[in-house]
């Protein structure tokens, strides 16, 4: 099959590896590896570039120069002319391509901006396309009740619908009022090679954090959860928080004031490289958010055969329930995060191993790349 990839987030480099766009460019890796043709349609972002051999890249211009698109803010003024200009570019360049090429399918990733820009011009050349939504677009649509009927032409008019969470899958169906609207991880493959050595006393547990530190993500209820538990038992784990962001200088205060150092410590950014080190290296991976779908870290974990600690938010409670895991706190609180990382230390690593097989045997790219193709080829509509 011919496939397009429409996306306004794709690296310029193949090893780039910071973002959501490095999720599409294994996703297009993939296909070809399953024998597709695969031309992907993105933005210049005034950025060196390298060939993607033998992915096809057409690169359309937009006024924003190298600020990405998903770092405006979309309602703003200011902002609307470039988004509008990037809109008509993308357009411009789509029809280029659909006239220049015969193409079996579009996959527009995500909802907006590339839903957006192609749908139009997929009805116009016939081509058939599907969407796949990520959580930013509900909630940019729904917050917005003059853009649901946008959302609606773009998710009706589509042969596919997916989405990267269950939960979210649901709100697709809602706010699009459509039939179906099907889950499809979006994850990335982690490197084995080139990774930087991790070493680790053994003779303690080793817990891991890897995430944005943003109140969303909860490093504050680990913090707080950590300072809960005894020093007895303390002595006998250390807890490493990868990421860096707005909550730093809080974390740090936290740490210091329940003289916790000991048994913490806090790194900066992890790129794929040092997050499959880490977790390779440690003994569990803890997702401690107040607010979740599914994080690219959990899909990570199952990579590495890693168990998982979570608070039961968005679709955490769902998987660790139904795929066993790893240890699920009752509620998000750092009391119950406290309990669940107590309960982990009393059980069997093999307690988890089978689940985790099944789990990752549904968040592996070349079962992703399968099952969307299974579902183009049968080209069953919603209506």
């Amino acid at each position: 099959m011919k496939i397009l990839i429409a996306t306004h987030n794709f690296p310029n480099t193949p090893d780039e590896s910071n973002d959501a766009g490095t999720f599409i460019k294994h996703f297009a890796d993939e296909l070809t590896v399953q024998g597709h043709s695969v031309h992907v349609l993105c933005p210049d972002y005034n950025q060196p570039t390298k060939s993607f051999h033998p992915i096809n890249i057409t690169r359309f211009k937009w006024p924003g120069g190298d600020k990405k698109l998903g770092e405006l803010s979309l309602w703003s003024p200011f902002n609307l002319v470039s988004i509008f200009a990037f809109i008509m570019n993308a357009r411009r360049a789509l029809r280029r391509l659909c006239k220049s090429t015969h193409f079996d399918c579009i996959i527009a990733c995500w909802i907006f901006p590339a839903g957006a820009f192609i749908y139009k011009d997929a009805i116009s050349y016939h081509i058939p396309y599907a969407v796949w939504a990520l959580g930013r677009d509900v909630w940019m649509f729904e917050s917005k009740k003059f853009t649901h009927k946008l959302f609606r032409k773009i998710t009706g008019n589509a042969m596919k619908v997916y989405a990267d969470g269950y939960i979210l899958a649901d709100d697709v169906k809602r706010l699009g009022k459509i039939h179906e609207c099907r889950f499809l991880p979006s994850l990335r493959v982690l490197p084995k090679s080139g990774l930087p050595k991790v070493t680790l006393e053994r003779k303690k547990k080793h817990f891991l954090f890897i995430g944005r530190w943003h109140k969303n993500k909860g490093p504050d209820i680990l913090i707080e959860a950590i300072h809960q538990i005894s020093k007895k038992r303390l002595v006998k784990m250390h807890f490493h928080i990868w990421g860096g962001g707005p909550m730093e200088e809080h974390l740090r205060a936290m740490i210091d004031y329940y003289h916790i150092s000991d048994y913490v410590t806090l790194y900066s950014y992890a790129d794929s490289k040092i997050a499959a080190a880490w977790l390779n290296a440690c003994d569990a991976l803890i997702i401690p958010s107040r607010i979740e779908s599914i994080p690219v870290i959990f899909s990570d974990a199952l990579q590495s055969g890693l168990p998982i600690i979570a608070t039961p938010v968005g679709d955490m409670k769902r998987l660790l329930t139904e795929y066993t895991v790893g240890v699920l706190a009752h509620e998000t609180t750092a009391p119950a995060l406290k309990k669940a990382i107590e309960t982990f230390n009393t059980m069997s690593t093999i307690t988890f191993r089978r689940g985790i097989r099944k789990a990752n045997a549904l968040f592996n790219m070349t079962t992703t790349v399968q099952r969307f193709i299974t579902d183009i080829t049968t080209g069953i509509s919603y209506e």
